[in-house]
């Protein structure tokens, strides 16, 4: 489900994707690259997102920070690769309670 907010922009973008040149007619990427059957390079999606003054950093921040508010912070961190502590941190930082608990990524029974 698309959120109420973005829909518009996100079915314009959807039926007016770029790079959809022969190659890429149809392709199931939302975000297609300049190669046939290729997703756009992160570099290049990062480099358009930068060029939108969009701050990357403050935006995975933020997107963590909601992460853990949602969801136990220690699988947070395993799901993704973080250490506990820099999760604990985000955490912390959203004023999520138990916070500083750095239990071992077990689902609460």
């Amino acid at each position: 489900m698309v959120p109420a907010q973005i829909a518009p922009m996100f079915w314009d973008h959807l039926h007016d994707r770029p790079n959809q040149q022969t190659g890429n007619k149809g392709s199931r990427w939302l975000f297609p690259g300049t190669l046939p059957g290729q997703h756009i390079h992160t570099d290049a999606m990062m480099g358009q997102l930068r060029a939108l003054g969009i701050n990357l950093g403050g935006a995975w921040n933020t997107a963590l920070r909601s992460l853990v508010e949602e969801l136990q912070p220690t699988l947070v961190a395993n799901a993704l690769g973080y250490s506990y502590q820099i999760i604990h941190k985000h955490a912390a930082d959203a004023g999520v309670p138990m916070a500083g608990y750095a239990g071992r990524g077990s689902l609460p029974r």
